[in-house]
């Protein structure tokens, strides 16, 4: 295999070493600083030892080798023995997702080691309670729940952790008789008590309960859904019927309608838009979209089931973990299954076909719920974690062992997804298919199973005019002159254009990088420079660190401030309206310009807005933009890594010798439009979505 990327070459080798004494080899050569390699090596040593029995030279003494050793146990396929359980860690809190799956797997096994090995442990309280939980084990007696309720009230964890319980087992009388416990709980303990009752059936005792105070916005939510879902009115939200089917889609990095703010990104905004199409196809009963937000961030508008259309609807899901972009949500896990299994139960929505994207543990969990509704599973894969992974083409990246872990289980569960889902998709063509196959050992044999799986569709945008601000196309473009935040342009920077840049504000983001490079340079005399996203009235930590770093950059050039502007998030139809109102409003050959500064983008759905609109796009050279932008054609790629890179990537592209800008932008931007609008237009896209559903759920 040919390839520029290390960990791509190291797991085509080790996927291809079938004998444990060739490995553990491998593994002794390693050098202390490579935890990538040694943690892969770990996974590998359980897939094969899984079948032939664990080896004599082998000891597992670290908790993170144990880690990725069980990841290989799962990926074999077969049930665990209990010799091989018996080598790993007797604290499960690390592992609960892959002890649940492992549980799948081994059945009576896995039960049996909990119940002899595990269960007499006090660290293992609360985690055993929340495996037993997910796999419904009756393995602690109702009174022995009470007295864990009644002898740890200040534990919060392991009191919701002891309710979910109780919902799961059905104990609705302990639930009944400890209401008075929660008026006072906080937020997450309340809702696990809410949560589990109607997991037991007990709805009209839940819509007659009164907390005696101003309940927090989830809650609220959660209670005012309930007086429509009495046990003896309920009716099945959505189903498939008459050969259609229900399409459930899921996004778990914020809420699909608040898009830029916190963890919300384009792929939200994508699936809201692409459910509308989804929803008017001829195949297609409905569409569920189907989202987490953690309790701290719910405002007191949402609902738990919100309709967007007669066959569109989102789905929120409570949860009282805080969901990061940057982590893989591992202690999600348990509250997302419960949850998601109870609220699609409750709610009667029963897809006959699941989309996950992402490779995080509350997708596994989407994934676990998925069959146990027998739901068909359709996966989007994308080499991510894994382009971060290698130094180059001849080393792994150094990272911590806690790093490392962390993103080789989303790596684990990108491999768990593409080994069992009915359908995948990779977004783009044949470049994006290369690369995948590149990274995933399962993809590159053409007559594998995983391989025949895979089809290749884009996504994209719908083109158009949109303006939802005023009749009057002055009223977006006034906009940037008058707002009530810090930032905005002064008159004296009117008539120059623009380059926006729009999405949440993180630091792989790379808003800071792009306001540096602008503002270092001459770009900053020829070009205005326009930031819309993030919530800028509560920031988050993630936001608040991005935010101080774009002020200390425009606070050494005072001078700059009336040439920058930068907007809070704003929903979708609005930034959309005021790129076309900018497009519109410059004479030729001047152009406005769209930057995307992130380190790398997955696919850009926000550049193919920005170039519909006419905006000339300049996207990373790492990600799937090159597979729509063809350099110095249709617009530009640059290298992002740091702001010097932007600066010289964006002097070149727009800055003529004369210190102008080029005159040939504008037709490059044209092609740009001519590109989305006659390949990437989601209009025509979802119809390819749609037949591929059909198609996945008939097999």
């Amino acid at each position: 295999m040919v390839t520029d990327d290390y960990f791509a070459y190291f797991r085509h080798l080790i996927s291809n070493l079938e004998e444990d004494a060739h490995l553990l080899r491998l593994l002794e050569e390693r050098d202390s600083d490579d935890v990538i390699g040694r943690l892969s090596i770990f996974t590998r040593l359980g897939e094969i030892m899984a079948l032939s029995g664990v080896s004599n030279r082998l000891i597992i003494k670290e908790d993170a080798d144990k880690g990725a050793y069980l990841r290989g146990l799962l990926l074999c396929g077969v049930a665990a023995k209990k010799e091989i359980l018996g080598i790993l860690s007797a604290d499960i809190s690390e592992n609960l997702p892959i002890y649940h799956l492992l549980a799948l797997q081994s059945g009576s096994t896995m039960r049996d080691f909990v119940e002899e090995q595990l269960i007499n442990e006090t660290r293992n309280t609360t985690p055993i309670l929340q495996l037993a939980s997910l796999l419904k084990w009756e393995i602690f007696s109702q009174q022995e729940i009470q007295n864990i309720i009644g002898n740890n009230r200040e534990n919060t964890s392991l009191i919701r952790a002891a309710f979910d319980y109780a919902g799961e087992i059905g104990f609705a009388e302990l639930l009944r008789k400890n209401k008075e416990l929660v008026r006072e709980a906080d937020c997450s303990v309340a809702y696990s008590y809410l949560d589990a009752l109607c997991s037991c059936g007990e709805i009209d005792f839940v819509a007659s309960l009164s907390f005696g105070r101003e309940l927090p916005p989830a809650l609220n939510s959660f209670k005012r859904a309930i007086p429509n879902l009495s046990s003896k009115d309920r009716i099945t939200l959505l189903h498939d019927f008459a050969g259609k089917t229900l399409v459930a889609q899921t996004v778990f990095q914020g809420d699909p309608l608040q898009a830029g703010r916190g963890s919300a990104g384009g792929v939200g905004t994508l699936l809201a838009t692409l459910g509308e199409e989804l929803a008017s196809s001829h195949s297609i009963s409905g569409v569920c979209t189907i989202t987490a937000v953690p309790t701290r961030y719910w405002n007191k508008r949402m609902d738990i089931v919100q309709r967007l259309s007669s066959a569109h609807t989102v789905l929120r899901i409570p949860v009282c973990e805080t969901l990061r972009r940057d982590d893989s949500s591992r202690t999600l896990y348990t509250e997302m299954v419960l949850r998601l299994r109870h609220s699609m139960r409750l709610f009667g929505i029963q897809p006959g076909v699941f989309h996950l994207r992402y490779a995080d543990f509350a997708t596994l969990a989407a994934f676990t719920v998925a069959r146990e509704q027998a739901g068909k599973v359709v996966y989007t894969v994308t080499p991510d974690p894994h382009r971060k992974l290698s130094s180059g083409r001849d080393a792994h990246a150094v990272l911590s062992v806690e790093k490392a872990s962390e993103e080789l289980s989303k790596v684990f569960i990108s491999d768990w997804l593409v080994r069992l889902s009915d359908g995948l998709i990779g977004i783009g063509g044949e470049k994006t298919r290369a690369e995948l196959e590149s990274f995933f050992p399962e993809l590159r044999n053409s007559g594998s199973s995983a391989s025949r799986r895979l089809s290749m569709l884009a996504e994209g945008v719908i083109p158009g005019d949109f303006c939802p601000l005023a009749s009057s196309s002055r009223a977006g473009e006034e906009l940037l002159f008058d707002h009530a935040w810090q930032y905005k342009l002064s008159r004296e920077r009117e008539g120059k254009p623009i380059i926006l840049t729009v999405g949440r504000l993180n630091r792989l983001k790379g808003q800071h990088r792009l306001v540096k490079a602008w503002a270092n340079s001459g770009l900053s005399e020829l070009f205005n420079l326009v930031l819309i996203g993030g919530d800028l009235d509560s920031p988050s930590s993630e936001e608040l660190d991005v935010l101080n770093e774009i002020d200390r950059a425009i606070s050494r050039r005072r001078e700059l401030e009336g040439a920058f502007c930068h907007l809070g998030a704003l929903d979708n139809r609005t930034v959309r309206c005021l790129q076309n109102v900018l497009a519109r409003s410059l004479p030729n050959p001047l152009v406005h310009v769209y930057v995307a500064p992130s380190l790398k983008e997955e696919f850009g759905l926000a550049i193919l807005e920005a170039m519909s609109a006419g905006f000339l796009a300049i996207a990373p050279e790492a990600g799937g933009a090159s597979t729509y932008i063809q350099n110095g054609t249709n617009g530009f790629l640059i290298n992002t890594v740091s702001s010097e890179s932007i600066q010289e990537g964006l002097e070149k592209a727009l800055i003529s010798r004369n210190n102008r800008p080029r005159e040939d932008l504008k037709q490059i931007a044209a092609r740009g439009m001519e590109t989305v609008l006659n390949e990437y237009n989601l209009k025509k896209i979802a119809g390819a979505y749609a037949q591929y559903y059909s198609e996945v759920a008939a097999t």
